[in-house]
C-alpha cells in the first residue's frame, strides 16, 4: 500500500468536494472500500493503535497513540489531502511547513509585554463530534456518511490521538476560527497574537497591558485571563491550562515557546554555558571522562530527551545546531563555539552543523520488513536531541507479507527513475552485497542520483565497525545493545562469539550455532537463527523481526539503546537534499 498520492493538490481539493459516500472516500485515498472498512470497523480496537506514555518537562506524562501500519497509511494519505484543502492561518505556526518555534516568536520581540498561555488537555479535548461537525460545516460542507467516516479515520475512543498524521492538521482546522476571533481581539486591542498548538501569545507595546485579555487582582496579585480572552477559548471547546499562565513585561525574561524575546530571538544564558563547559570539559579531561559526567549529571533527569542514547560528540553536535538556528550561522558566539568543537571533532569540520531551513521532504525505501523499523525510531530519538530539526523524511513501511532483499529493492529504485516524482525517493541498501553497493553508489561519493528525484545510497560504515565492510543496519547498534534478551532470555548472536572450529559459543558452554557464518575470515555478522541449547535443543537466538519491534515499541529491556551512530545515514540524506533541492 503507497503512503502517498500521487495526484496534484488541485486534483485532490475537487476530489474532497465531490466526496458524497465512503466509497468515494476510498476511491480518494487510492484503497479499496473492503479495505477501509476493514481497518475502521473490523480490526480488533486494541489492534488499531499502540499506546505508550512520554515524560513532560515539569512532570506528568503524555499519551501517546501510534497507528497501526495500514490505518497509519491511510491517514497519511488523508493528512495530504487536508493539507491541499486546508490554508493555514497566519497566526498558526505549530504543525506548518516552513514555519517553526522560531518563526512563532519573532512577531514578540521587543514588546513591553508578553502574555502566554496553555489550552489544557489539546488533543483529548478535540472530540470525535467536533471533527464530524467540522468537516460538515462550511467551508467543507459534507454529508454526514462523509463526516463521520473522516472522523473515523482520525480519531479513537472518541478524540484526536496524538501521534496519529492526521491530528497535527485536524487540530489546526478546528482552531481555525479559534485563530481568526483571536486575531481580531489582538488587533483590537492593538497587540499580536500567534498559536503553536496549545501554546498561545499575546504581546503588546501599550502603556499597560489590555485588562480584556489579561491582569492581575489587587488584593492577590494573581494573574486572571480577561473575559473577552477567556470566553473566545471556552466558547471554541477548549480550557485554560491555569497552571501555565505567564505575563512578563519587558523588564524580566520574556520567552515564547522556549526563546527569548525581549531584543531578538535568542536561547537562555545557561543554554550557551552549558555547551562551552561541555567543550571545556572535553578538551581538558578528555572524550570519556566529559561523557561520562555529562551522563551523571543529567541521564535520568531529562527523560523526555532521552539523552542517554546519544554519544556525547553528538549532544554537543545538536545542542549547536539549535543554537544556529536561532541565533543564525555568523553569529559570533555560534561561530566560536562551532570552531572550538570542530577541533575537537575534526570529522565534522567539512560539513555543516545544522541543515539548511526548507529541505524538502524525501521517502525513504530500505531493505527488508525492519530496516525502516530502526531508522525511524533512531531519526525520532535523534530529532530529540535537537539534532537534523529542520529534516522531515516519510518512510515507505513496507507489510511483513512484502519481500524486499535487495534485488527487489534495486529493481524498484530503476522503475522509479523512470517516471516524474514530485518528492525525492531515496533507496537505502544494506554493505553487504558488493555488486549492489557498486552499482547504487558513484565513485568519491556517498550516493548516486539516478535522476528524476531518485537516489540511493549504501548505508556508511559505522565508527565501531570499521573492521567489517559488510554492515546491516543491525551492526549500527553497540554490541551491549544487539546483546540484550527479550522477557523470555533470547537475543541476537553475533558471529565472532562462536568458535570457528566447533561452532560452540565461546562464553556460554550450553550454547553452540548451525549457521556457517562463524567461519568468515573478516568482520563480524549478524546471526539470528540456528543458535540452540545444547541439552533441550531449544532455540535461545531472537529473530531480526522480534529484535527490530522490541526496539520500536520501546520495550523495557531495550529502553535508552544507543542510536548516535545512525546519524551517519540521516548526513548522508541531508547532503542529497542540499545538492539537488
Amino acid at each position: 500500500m503507497s503512503t502517498e498520492l500521487f495526484a496534484s493538490n488541485e486534483v485532490l481539493i475537487a476530489a474532497f468536494f465531490q466526496l458524497k459516500t465512503r466509497h468515494d472516500i476510498a476511491k480518494l485515498l487510492e484503497v479499496t472500500e473492503l479495505q477501509l472498512n476493514y481497518y475502521l470497523y473490523i480490526v480488533p480496537r486494541d489492534k488499531r493503535y499502540k499506546r505508550f506514555e512520554i515524560p513532560k518537562k515539569h512532570g506528568g506524562s503524555r499519551e501517546i497513540y501510534a497507528p497501526a501500519t495500514a490505518l497509519k497509511i491511510i491517514q497519511q494519505k488523508l493528512n495530504q489531502v487536508l493539507q491541499s484543502v486546508y490554508k493555514v492561518k497566519p497566526s498558526a505556526h505549530g504543525f506548518v511547513q516552513k514555519k517553526s518555534i522560531l518563526s512563532n516568536a519573532i512577531p514578540h520581540v521587543s514588546k513591553r509585554y508578553v502574555l502566554n498561555l496553555d489550552l489544557k488537555d489539546f488533543f483529548p479535548s478535540i472530540n470525535f463530534g467536533r471533527v464530524r461537525g467540522l468537516f460538515m460545516a462550511p467551508p467543507y460542507l459534507r454529508n454526514n456518511e462523509v463526516a463521520t467516516t473522516l472522523a473515523q479515520i482520525c480519531c479513537f475512543n472518541g478524540y484526536l490521538p496524538q501521534g496519529a498524521p492526521t491530528s497535527p492538521i485536524v487540530s489546526n482546522m478546528i482552531c481555525s476560527k479559534l485563530d481568526s476571533q483571536l486575531q481580531k481581539l489582538a488587533k483590537k486591542h492593538r497587540s499580536t497574537y500567534t498559536r503553536y498548538a496549545d501554546d498561545i501569545t499575546f504581546s503588546t507595546s501599550r502603556p499597560k497591558f489590555p485588562s480584556g485579555l489579561a491582569y492581575f487582582l489587587e488584593e492577590t496579585g494573581k494573574l486572571e485571563i480577561g473575559d473577552e480572552l477567556k470566553a473566545l477559548i471556552l466558547e471554541n471547546g477548549f480550557e485554560i491550562n491555569e497552571r501555565k499562565n505567564r505575563l512578563q513585561p519587558y523588564s524580566k525574561r520574556q520567552e515564547v515557546t522556549g526563546l527569548t524575546v525581549n531584543v531578538f530571538p535568542n536561547v537562555r544564558r545557561d543554554y550557551v554555558r552549558e555547551i562551552r563547559g561541555m567543550l571545556h570539559a572535553w578538551q581538558r579531561y578528555g572524550y570519556d571522562a566529559a561523557e561520562m559526567t555529562y551522563r551523571e549529571k543529567y541521564a535520568g533527569k531529562h527523560p523526555e530527551s532521552k539523552r542517554e542514547q546519544i554519544s556525547f560528540k553528538r549532544v554537543v553536535q545538536g545542542k549547536l545546531n539549535f543554537l544556529k538556528m536561532v541565533k543564525g550561522e555568523n553569529n559570533r558566539v555560534y561561530v566560536n563555539l562551532a570552531k572550538w568543537f570542530w577541533q575537537l571533532a575534526p570529522e565534522f569540520a567539512q560539513s555543516e552543523v545544522l541543515t539548511p531551513l526548507h529541505l524538502p521532504k524525501p521517502i525513504i525505501f530500505t531493505e527488508g520488513k525492519t530496516d525502516w523499523k530502526h531508522l525511524k525510531v533512531a531519526f525520532t530519538s535523534l530529532k530529540k536531541m535537537g539534532m537534523f530539526t529542520e529534516l522531515d523524511v516519510q518512510f515507505h513501511e513496507f507489510g511483513d507479507d512484502v519481500q524486499m532483499g535487495h534485488g527487489e529493492l534495486l529493481k524498484m529504485c530503476k522503475a522509479y527513475c523512470k517516471r516524474e516524482n514530485r518528492q525525492p525517493n531515496i533507496f537505502i541498501f544494506d554493505r553487504d552485497v558488493p555488486a549492489v553497493v557498486n552499482e547504487v553508489m558513484e565513485k568519491d561519493k556517498d550516493y548516486k542520483n539516478w535522476d528524476n528525484n531518485v537516489f540511493s545510497l549504501a548505508v556508511p560504515i559505522p565508527a565501531h565497525r570499521t573492521n567489517t565492510t559488510d554492515v546491516c543496519i543491525e551492526l549500527y547498534y553497540q554490541d551491549k545493545d544487539i546483546k540484550r534478551k527479550d522477557g523470555d532470555g533470547r537475543r541476537l548472536y553475533l558471529s565472532d562469539e562462536f568458535d570457528s572450529n566447533n561452532n560452540s559459543h565461546k562464553q556460554q558452554n550450553d550454547v553452540y550455532t548451525l549457521s556457517n557464518k562463524t567461519r568468515r575470515l573478516v568482520g563480524v555478522t549478524i546471526v539470528d537463527s540456528q543458535v540452540f541449547n545444547f541439552i533441550t535443543k531449544e532455540s535461545v537466538a531472537l529473530s531480526k523481526d522480534s529484535f527490530a519491534e522490541l526496539i520500536a515499541n520501546d520495550d523495557p529491556n531495550f529502553h535508552n539503546v544507543d542510536f548516535s551512530e545512525f546519524g551517519k545515514i540521516f548526513d548522508v540524506i541531508v547532503t542529497i537534499l542540499r545538492e539537488h533541492q
